[in-house]
């Protein structure tokens, strides 16, 4: 699609009462002096299209009509519109758009009231009455944005007409299907492979989300293992138990063995004594079995009631030590929730300063605003020539008074622009603080829970010690005498001594009978202290063994959390790869990118990634020339010379050319800009009248 203009007509348009220009679809160029109505004429163009002139701004924005000097105020009843003559792919178009003033004379008044404007829209004559059908004529010749793109070096490259992000999208429109992207994303597959449809910024903020939760996990593991090491008993050498348990044990049986052979020869011995009586003897053997079996009794009453005392008394050692374990694991995650509730809050203090920090900074960025937005224009004319001292005419005086109140306007929307876009950062970035402030109060207050809980059973723990501790293990001397003070036992040791003295008189014993009586009652005296001390040293070994089990079974569980931790660590290793991974992709997508773009391009270089100061890569579209001087930077005849540049290359892509105007084009040095569109230049010349010189 190829658009020329062949005629422009002006009537009561920014100051111009008529106007007629023939550029008979030739390059051409407008000069005259500033506030000759250079610029006016690019205005005409766009608003003819658009409704609005160059800058974008509406007729709500900028004042439409022509001014009456005597008065100020626009002239009254007058028809405002433009009106251009165009070739369409070499069939011709007549357009015209009128601002109309709507005059009413409401009842009971002489004279007629302005009541608004209206808007009348024409097509090869013909009046098509809405701006709707008006705007579907422009549109199926070319789309508004194409138009605004082809038409102005500056709408593409200039912020203040194409937001950057706008502008990256478009640019990389052009290259979606580069050789160069392709070869990256071939070389970085396995990263594309885990995008799984979604953007690379959605997949690099996920990673850093579960980076994030691997390291809060792997810190609180870690803090978990510290408090269980901390309460780990002492360890024990089982080994050394186990063997003296053995060796006590084979003592204790040998001993027993010994005393026993023994006995039997006491017995024997008195059983010999009456001898020469079978009789006899065999009454003494009825009751040395009796006498036997009533001491065997007696032994065993005295021996079941010790060995129930053992079973309390190890009962009451086994439930203090499974209660003193209990209490260090809650101790262990009390001090696990205190020393992360610390560190997380000493990050929130910081966090807070932050976020004060930026608040204040906002506070002020708002007063600069406001403080700008305020200032009035101000501004001392020069009414003498410095140099011939003649007074300067009024007309110039008050063309660099609007030139000045221009220049003011423009430089203070440019600071006011620049304010509402660092004030939108800070928005932004204290929107994500405060996200962040929230997080860490949910770990606080879920940390406060875990220190509750804790806290509570250390504290039920501690009370289960406390009562334990205060009943005491039972006395087995005083059990004993208790057994022996049973009925049960008083009437076995009345029947032994009944038995034993009708022995004594059954025969005639040996002078050393009760010698031999003597010595059988210390051989089982001896027997029971030998069962006695076993046990009480088994008891001992037993609590020593419930001990190491404990240790045993923290030890499991310390490894376990060991395991965990190692699982957090690998998870966060990874996941620290992977982002790297996907920084790389990102930065050689980015390269391949300003590569594929900049090949399209003569002039226009593009800059497509910036780094941070902490190294990380954000995405920026900013244009600069061959030597890499910013847009900001450059003179105006180098921001023309890119954006004809892209104007070429979109001209191109889009198969479509539409006529460019280049203001201050006085300083614009090229002739050929390698595009068959019409150009049109607006240049600053002394002349007495803005003068048409078509090429």
């Amino acid at each position: 699609m190829e658009i020329r203009i062949i005629a422009l007509r002006l009537r009561n348009f920014k100051g111009v009462r008529q106007a007629e220009y023939f550029l008979d679809g030739y390059n051409a160029r407008f000069e005259g002096p500033n506030g000759s109505g250079k610029s006016t004429v690019f205005d005409a163009f766009t608003w003819l299209l658009f409704g609005k002139d160059h800058r974008d701004q509406t007729a709500d924005t900028f004042e439409l009509k022509t001014i009456d000097p005597a008065t100020g105020r626009p002239f009254p009843r007058e028809d405002h519109w433009v009106e251009a003559v165009l070739t369409v792919d070499g069939q011709e178009h007549v357009l015209r758009r009128a601002w109309i003033e709507n005059w009413v004379k409401p009842a009971g008044e002489v004279e007629d009231v302005m009541k608004g404007h209206t808007t009348a829209f024409f097509v090869d004559g013909v009046d098509v009455g809405t701006k709707r059908a008006y705007d579907a004529v422009v549109a199926g010749w070319m789309p508004e944005s194409v138009f605004k793109l082809l038409t102005n070096p500056l709408y593409f490259i200039d912020d203040a007409f194409t937001p950057w992000k706008n502008r990256r999208k478009a640019l990389l429109d052009l290259v979606k299907d580069s050789p160069e992207r392709a070869r990256v994303r071939e070389e970085f597959a396995d990263v594309i492979e885990k995008l799984t449809g979604r953007s690379i910024e959605d997949y690099r903020k996920r990673l850093a989300l579960e980076k994030a939760a691997n390291k809060r996990d792997l810190a609180e593991t870690l803090s978990r293992i510290d408090g269980m090491r901390e309460a780990l008993p002492e360890e024990i050498d089982t080994g050394a138990i186990t063997a003296r348990l053995k060796q006590l044990r084979a003592e204790r049986d040998e001993t027993l063995e010994a005393l026993q052979r023994e006995a039997e020869t006491i017995d024997r011995a008195i059983a010999s004594a009456d001898e020469a009586d079978a009789a006899k003897r065999a009454e003494n053997r009825a009751i040395q079995a009796e006498l036997a079996t009533i001491l065997s009794d007696m032994d065993r009453i005295l021996s079941d009631a010790k060995k129930a005392a053992l079973v309390q008394n190890n009962g009451r050692a086994q439930a203090l030590i499974q209660a003193k374990y209990f209490q260090s694991q809650a101790q262990a995650a009390l001090r696990g929730a205190e020393a992360h509730a610390g560190r997380t809050s000493a990050e929130l203090a910081e966090m807070d300063v932050r976020r004060a920090d930026l608040a204040d900074a906002l506070q002020k960025m708002g007063d600069k605003y406001r403080a700008a937005k305020e200032s009035a224009f101000e501004y001392t004319p020069e009414t003498r020539c410095p140099h011939c001292g003649q007074e300067i005419p009024a007309a110039t005086i008050e063309e660099a008074r609007a030139k000045a109140e221009e220049l003011f306007k423009a430089e203070r929307k440019a600071f006011l622009d620049g304010l509402i876009k660092d004030a939108k950062s800070l928005k932004e970035e204290i929107g994500k603080q405060d996200a962040r402030i929230a997080g860490m109060k949910d770990i606080l207050a879920k940390l406060a829970q875990e220190h509750e809980t804790a806290a509570a059973d250390a504290a039920k723990w501690e009370a289960e010690i406390q009562r334990l501790e205060a009943q005491p293990g039972t006395d087995l001397s005083a059990i004993e005498a208790d057994a022996r003070n049973t009925e049960q036992y008083k009437a076995l040791s009345a029947k032994e001594q009944e038995l034993r003295e009708k022995a004594v008189k059954l025969v005639s014993r040996p002078d050393n009978i009760d010698e031999l009586v003597a010595r059988r009652k210390s051989v089982e005296q001896k027997i029971a202290g030998a069962k006695e001390r076993c046990a009480q040293e088994e008891l001992e070994a037993s609590e020593a063994l419930s001990v190491h089990k404990v240790r045993q079974e923290q030890l499991q569980l310390i490894e376990k959390k060991k395991a965990e931790a190692a699982t957090f660590a690998d998870a966060l290793a990874r996941g620290e790869r992977e982002e790297a991974r996907a920084a790389e992709f990102v930065k050689a997508d980015i390269c391949s990118v300003e590569e594929a773009i900049n090949g399209l391009f003569k002039i226009a270089r593009w800059k497509m990634f910036d780094y941070t100061l902490d190294g990380g890569i954000v995405e920026t579209c900013e244009v600069t020339t061959p030597d890499g001087v910013p847009y900001k930077s450059m003179n105006d005849a180098a921001k023309t010379e890119c954006g004809m540049d892209c104007i070429r290359v979109f001209s191109e892509r889009y198969g479509s050319s539409a006529p460019i105007f280049i203001d201050n084009a006085e300083s614009i040095i090229r002739e050929s800009f390698g595009t068959p569109a019409q150009v049109i230049r607006l240049v600053v010349k002394d002349r007495t009248k803005i003068t048409l010189i078509n090429e």
